[in-house]
């Protein structure tokens, strides 16, 4: 498909775009990653498995758990790589953020 339900540092989630190579959605809680799944088209069933891959950070385009990070990681060196460290920074301190509730 092209994305994928990451879970960020702060215990919310993120949908990584393999097109631009950048979050397009941050700070989702996981009603609003099921949401956005639907948006773009999957099912019910799709939509809780790319939530449940997020949530056990399997190893991008597998089913292998990762380290708890793997997704993140993965991103993040693909958003320094291809945008730089500036939008890298930005990305972290987003993710690393304790959103108000």
């Amino acid at each position: 498909m092209g994305w994928r339900i990451v879970k960020q540092p702060n215990g919310l989630y993120a949908r990584f775009s393999d097109i631009v190579d950048d979050f397009t959605h941050m700070n989702l809680t996981e009603k609003q990653v099921i949401t956005c799944c639907k948006k773009q088209g999957l099912g019910s069933c799709e939509s809780a498995d790319k939530l449940h891959a997020g949530k056990e950070d399997f190893i991008p385009w597998t089913t292998t758990p990762g380290s708890g990070s793997s997704r993140w990681d993965d991103c993040i060196e693909t958003i320094k790589n291809c945008h730089g460290k500036r939008k890298m920074n930005s990305r972290i301190k987003t993710g690393n953020k304790t959103p108000l509730v």
